[in-house]
């Protein structure tokens, strides 16, 4: 029953890595237009890998399907840097004309991917900026720093502006003093010379000399959707704990095989989503698998704990890697072992009020008043003769009764068929002699 209900989680695994694999590469159907051909790609929600990958794909089909024009729609208060980053080459990199429009705003990471476009227009009532990242640590401040003011450099605009949204100790007399960040609004951002225009995304077309163009929209496919949900910190935290968590019980209730197989699912859904995302990679996961394999070493031969405490480094080492490091890591390894602390409490508890422990230990000494006997009863065999059924040197098997035990000779070697009487049982001893043998 366990290895069917094992090899179901495995095949649940598989289907589930399949699914991811099988839904990113649908595409698609491009909206009729007219003449020229424009593609549309939105950036909205939190900025993360899993929309990187939408982001990186639309850049490569707007090259090899001879795009005029490459729209990035914004509404992000940010994300990960790493991300935001990929992005950002995607559109500076990309042969094709490019057009970043703010719909609502750009803060953060998804400033960054505003200032890449050829061209940066801004919807009336929007605001870019506030992008000093978290921890705003020195070290990172002046590496997201120099990413804003190499990027506004490259597109032609002011990269003090820039690095004015990043490092609140940039004062630009008129602009923004020192200690505040810079965030603009649409007006604002024209008057600065910071952006090409204000404009909906109708008018940013028409201006561009795209307003009967034939526009094909990128959307997210349900492969990168369910990878952008797996790969958010608080869910890949609740993935993590849930699939430790159905393992450890199956550990406990071995034969059921439902927890296992939801926690292979979990598990399954936690690293197949980052690696669809294309976050971490097979040696975080090999690094993961090791951590469990230590932790189940010390479970079922324990020892000085050298096997957990290496499982536990191992364990958590494979998730902060496999997750990007940095705050979102963080974040999802304190979900995970919290949950996980509070998922095991509640389980032994439930295990215990209904028994379910009893199945690994032995709660109570059984002995003679509950009638409980660690060898069969032969005190009835004391004066019966028997026959011997194999060589004793001393010990052998005596066949008497009607049954074989095994007996020891007083008298030392005692060949095969010589008859044997039991002169006593001492606990689970049967003492015998040879019938012709004298004392």
């Amino acid at each position: 029953m366990l290895a069917k209900n094992a090899w179901f989680g495995y095949r649940a695994v598989v289907l589930a890595a399949l699914l991811l694999a099988a839904s990113s590469a649908i595409q698609p159907d491009p909206a009729v237009g007219g003449d020229g051909l424009v593609y549309l790609v939105r950036v909205q929600g939190t900025v993360d890998r899993g929309l990187s990958r939408t982001v990186v794909r639309a850049a490569r089909r707007a090259r090899e399907d001879g795009a005029d024009l490459l729209v990035v729609e914004i509404n992000s208060v940010g994300g990960r840097v790493d991300a935001a980053l990929e992005i950002r080459d995607a559109i500076t990199g990309s042969p094709v004309p490019t057009l970043t429009l703010v719909r609502d705003r750009a803060w953060s990471a998804a400033a960054l991917i505003a200032l890449a476009g050829d061209r940066l227009i801004m919807q009336p009532g929007s605001s870019i900026g506030a992008a000093q990242p978290s921890p705003a640590e020195e070290k990172a401040i002046a590496a997201v720093r120099g990413e804003f003011e190499a990027t506004a450099e490259l597109q032609g605009r002011d990269p003090q502006l820039a690095a004015a949204m990043v490092d609140a100790d940039i004062a630009i007399p008129g602009v923004v003093e020192a200690g505040k960040l810079l965030t603009l609004t649409a007006g604002r951002a024209l008057e600065l010379g910071l952006i090409d225009g204000t404009a909906d995304l109708e008018q940013a077309l028409a201006d561009a000399g795209h307003e009967a163009a034939q526009i094909v929209t990128i959307d997210v496919t349900p492969g990168e959707r369910l990878a952008r949900l797996v790969t958010e910190p608080t869910i890949a935290g609740l993935l993590l704990s849930f699939g430790i968590l159905g393992i450890t019980v199956e550990f406990w209730t071995p034969g059921f095989g439902l927890p296992g197989a939801a926690g292979l699912t979990c598990l399954g859904l936690f690293f197949g989503g980052h690696l669809l995302a294309g976050v971490g990679g097979w040696e975080a996961a090999a690094l993961f698998l090791l951590g469990l394999g230590l932790l189940a070493t010390e479970v079922f031969l324990p020892g000085f704990g050298i096997f957990g405490l290496g499982g536990l480094a191992a364990l958590l080492g494979g998730v902060y890697l496999f997750t990007g490091g940095g705050p979102n890591a963080i974040t999802a390894m304190a979900t995970a072992v919290i949950i996980t602390l509070a998922g095991t409490i509640l389980v032994l508890r439930f295990a215990a009020r209904r028994g379910l422990l009893l199945r690994l230990t032995l709660p109570a000494r059984q002995g003679k008043e509950e009638g409980f006997s660690s060898h069969e009863e032969s005190s009835d065999l004391t004066g019966q003769t028997g026959v011997a059924v194999t060589p004793f040197r001393p010990a052998g098997i005596l066949e008497v009764g009607g049954r074989r035990v095994d007996a020891i000779s007083e008298g030392g070697f005692v060949s095969p068929g010589a008859p044997l009487q039991v002169l006593r049982v001492e606990g689970g001893r049967i003492i015998v002699r040879e019938v012709n043998q004298r004392r």
